[in-house]
């Protein structure tokens, strides 16, 4: 069941002519069984309109009316605040108030982040406090270690390590944070898409341009563009708009195609296979696919997974991959979340707790907040 929030009140003490100092916010979640543990939006104009005197620079947020609670602005590339995010967790059931008053609001600990690597043959890195992920630039076409997919970068540690593993450049070996061992290839990797025409996938080239939209400190946004690329005689122009939260193992992925010389396309999202598993999921009642990978000594685990909505055809496995197959529109968006967990973290460390782990994803996915 998909978690739906209601924003059952909203108001300030604006009455009898005071001036608004403070706003409550009361959400609930209305599924008897899934708890929500993440980041929820309130629109900012909703709040303005409430408190229109709001000092952005001086505001806290109470859960409960007693401990103060993180957030962030969202601008979604505007240069103005659209959505205030909070970072909330309620039980299933359960209602929460919120308070949102002048003062001094605690230092929030910077927990996602994406950059561009020109120093790396253009890579597009981003993480959280979880895990790590990069995509690869047109510059590493170029080499001979060009790579197509989604790479994973295994964590042990809640910091942000991209700058520090990039500096040094020694993260292909475990300094106790730990490192990059996962192997992309010419395959799409952790979760990444591709066109697929006549049972043959269609790779898009790397990616030619990019665009930050928020960089944290609870969610991190941004858009990869890729040059246009065949499916039979179709021309495909491929936008990836990708954010990533604090505390999850997934991102999101929102895929935005334009199709020259037909209605639609096929995509295929994949996760590349090895010679050998301890686990592959197929789910397609639940819109779930997953893999395990065999252990690589001594560096451990990685599972891999994928979320969907609706719309996904069939699921099927081949030499180098599981895919997941939907069909899309021209001038049309497919959405889905990926994401990856190291057993060497010690949060997940089986098949099994990465399939719960997933099914509770899904169930609790889609937020919504209603006035």
């Amino acid at each position: 069941m998909i978690l739906n929030y209601l924003l059952a009140m909203i108001h300030g003490y604006a009455a009898y002519g005071q001036p608004t100092t403070n706003l409550r916010v009361a959400l609930r979640n209305p599924s008897a069984m899934q708890t929500y543990d993440g980041l929820t939006a309130i629109p900012w104009q909703l709040i303005i309109q409430s408190w229109p005197g709001i000092d952005t620079a001086n505001l806290t947020i109470l859960c409960g009316l007693k401990q103060e609670i993180p957030y962030q602005y969202e601008y979604l590339g505007t240069g103005k605040i659209v959505n205030l995010l909070v970072q909330v967790k309620i039980e299933g059931g359960a209602e929460m108030e919120l308070l949102l008053q002048a003062g001094k609001h605690i230092a929030i600990k910077k927990a996602t982040y994406c950059r561009y690597v020109p120093e790396r043959y253009e890579d597009f890195a981003w993480e959280n406090d979880k895990i790590a992920f990069r995509a690869y630039g047109k510059a590493l076409e170029s080499t001979m270690e060009n790579a197509w997919g989604i790479d994973v970068w295994s964590k042990r540690t809640s910091n942000l390590v991209i700058n520090s593993w990039y500096k040094t450049a020694d993260y292909h070996k475990d300094n106790g944070e730990g490192l990059d061992y996962y192997k992309v290839g010419f395959t799409l990797g952790a979760g990444g898409i591709a066109a697929m025409y006549a049972d043959t996938l269609c790779y898009a080239s790397n990616y030619i341009r990019w665009e930050i939209l928020d960089n944290g400190p609870l969610r991190s946004r941004f858009k990869l563009y890729h040059a246009p690329f065949m499916a039979g005689k179709a021309e495909i122009t491929m936008v990836r708009e990708i954010w990533i939260d604090a505390g999850s193992q997934l991102f999101t992925n929102k895929v935005t195609v334009q199709v020259k010389d037909a209605d639609s396309v096929d995509l295929a999202v994949g996760i590349r296979k090895n010679t050998g598993t301890d686990g592959i999921l197929l789910d397609e009642t639940n819109q779930i696919m997953a893999y395990w990978n065999p252990e690589e000594p001594p560096h451990g685990t990685i599972g891999i997974g994928c979320i969907f909505g609706t719309g996904i055809k069939r699921q099927l496995t081949n030499d180098k991959h599981l895919l997941a197959i939907t069909r899309v529109a021209h001038g049309t968006s497919f959405e889905y979340r990926t994401g990856a967990v190291w057993d060497k973290a010690g949060h997940i460390t089986s098949f099994n707790l990465w399939i719960k782990y997933l099914m509770q994803q899904k169930e609790s996915s889609v937020p919504e907040v209603v006035f």
